[in-house]
């Protein structure tokens, strides 16, 4: 292990818009409340649009020990790379992190913003990866970078169909390795290269530029909640992902994982809010309380590849 990884200060980075304020806040509190006794933790938010009272809203609370710096990202840096749906350009933020962190900062653990932390962040910043830049865990739903919705490149990048592909909610980053090696370069070259066929965005870019280069972690710290759990686990995973579009901000559900969300929401200035009660909402609440959805979740993706096609919104949104 590198002397960077020994540090019992922990750095964790993560993005953000105006519209993940939430989401962001009760992140940030269950990786704050989480926290193993005697760690400090950097947190350094790569953000567009959100307000001075927001932030100073988001932080209220922490203990001394934990320091938020909030870094402001430049959309128009990320110009020409592919965007469709409801996804803000913001997803690409992740791109530009080393370019953003001090030159100081050698090693750092990515947290997109839609999970819950709810283990000591510090077992993961203690990761062993040998000589490999990334960290991360296989994608529950796409396996391999051959996988329907994997690296639409693969085959011209002489990229090998069994490579497996990564999820990129969780990942620890040997900083300097991006750096040295135009990580962020590589993607970017990749997603304008082949934008009319990237589905996942960054991610999609990441594992075109990181195939077969990056270790991988224990299951439990990047846990889908839409997809069932092994018999084999045991215990509660130390990372919750709310992944896919079913979104516990969205719509309020009976699910006990999703329903944690609220209570470390609870723990932050927006305690109390709740999302609105709709038909839509209401529906949602059967497909996942008779388990269709851990049945179907796989089908999402399907379904938004065909609104990526329909929508060929190719342009980050201003």
């Amino acid at each position: 292990m590198t002397a960077a990884a020994k540090s019992d200060r922990v750095v964790v980075a993560c993005a953000s818009d105006a519209e993940y304020v939430r989401p962001l806040a009760a992140m940030l509190r269950s990786l704050v409340d989480n926290l193993g006794t005697g760690r400090a933790l950097d947190v350094y938010i790569l953000h567009s649009g959100i307000g001075e009272s927001e932030r100073r809203a988001i932080a209220h609370g922490w203990p001394e020990r934990c320091t938020a710096h909030w870094l402001t990202a430049d959309e128009n840096a990320f110009g020409g790379l592919p965007l469709w749906g409801r996804m803000p350009v913001s997803t690409y933020f992740k791109l530009a992190l080393p370019d953003m962190l001090p030159r100081s900062v050698r090693r750092a653990i990515w947290l997109d913003c839609d999970l819950l932390v709810l283990d000591d962040i510090g077992l993961l910043w203690d990761r062993e990866m040998g000589n490999r830049p990334l960290g991360a865990l296989q994608d529950a739903v796409v396996p391999l970078v051959s996988s329907r919705c994997g690296v639409a490149g693969y085959r011209e990048l002489g990229i090998d169909a069994s490579e497996k592909y990564f999820n990129a909610g969780v990942m620890v980053i040997d900083v300097e390795a991006w750096r040295r090696d135009k990580v962020q370069a590589r993607a970017v070259d990749y997603l304008k290269r082949y934008q009319r066929a990237v589905v996942f965005w960054d991610q999609e870019g990441l594992n075109a530029a990181l195939a077969g280069r990056w270790a991988s972690l224990d299951e439990a710290w990047n846990h889908n909640a839409s997809v069932p759990r092994r018999k084999a686990d045991v215990g509660r995973p130390a990372i919750i992902h709310f992944a896919g579009g079913l979104k516990p901000w969205r719509f309020r559900t009976d699910d006990p994982e999703r329903g944690i969300y609220y209570d470390y929401l609870d723990r932050t200035s927006f305690r109390g809010w709740r999302p609105s009660p709709s038909i839509t909402g209401a529906l949602v609440n059967v497909y996942e309380a008779v388990g269709l959805r851990r049945t179907f979740y796989p089908l999402e993706n399907v379904g938004m590849r065909m609104i990526r096609g329909l929508s060929r919104r190719l342009s980050p949104r201003r």
